[in-house]
């Protein structure tokens, strides 16, 4: 059974790592909305610089998943037996599907991208920020839901 401190430790770190994913994502969605909006404008270097937050934001997103599936969600069934919380299994389940959609539209944007620079078709260009968009959007809400579910469900055992 974890002890207060290390409970704490662990929403500090879910909070911290939320903060850092909105971030991420909002500058994500922010610098391809730009380029989407007028891709035959686009520079190459502010596509590359698209591309390289894209990255920063994927590679969060699967540290933060990677630390869920370790720590948290273990944490969180060890915490709350499923015997007195029968919705909580479903409600994780529900997270690491809205995380994987997320992952899907990332993937398509890497895809898109990956044959834009091969091509270099503007549509393509397009499709691949409107991939990242989307992403970013999933990713926020991602962590919305999380925040507004497994937030409450630390406090509440802090709270004990």
């Amino acid at each position: 059974m974890q002890t207060k401190p290390e409970l704490q430790f662990t929403l500090h770190r879910l909070r911290e790592d939320h903060d850092k994913l909105r971030e991420a994502a909002a500058r994500a969605c922010r610098m391809a909305e730009e380029v989407k909006s007028c891709p035959a404008a686009a520079e190459r270097s502010r596509i590359r610089l698209v591309e390289h937050i894209a990255e920063a934001l994927g590679a969060e997103l699967a540290r933060h998943g990677q630390w869920e599936g370790e720590v948290l969600f273990p944490l969180l069934t060890d915490l709350f037996p499923m015997e007195s919380n029968p919705d909580l299994p479903t409600s994780l389940w529900m997270l690491e599907k809205e995380h994987w959609h997320a992952d899907q539209c990332y993937q398509a944007y890497l895809h898109n991208m990956k044959v834009y620079f091969e091509l270099r078709d503007e549509q393509l260009l397009r499709l691949g920020m409107t991939e990242l968009v989307h992403a970013c959007r999933l990713v926020r809400r991602h962590v919305d839901s999380e925040t507004e579910l497994l937030v409450p469900l630390c406090e509440s055992r802090l709270s004990m």
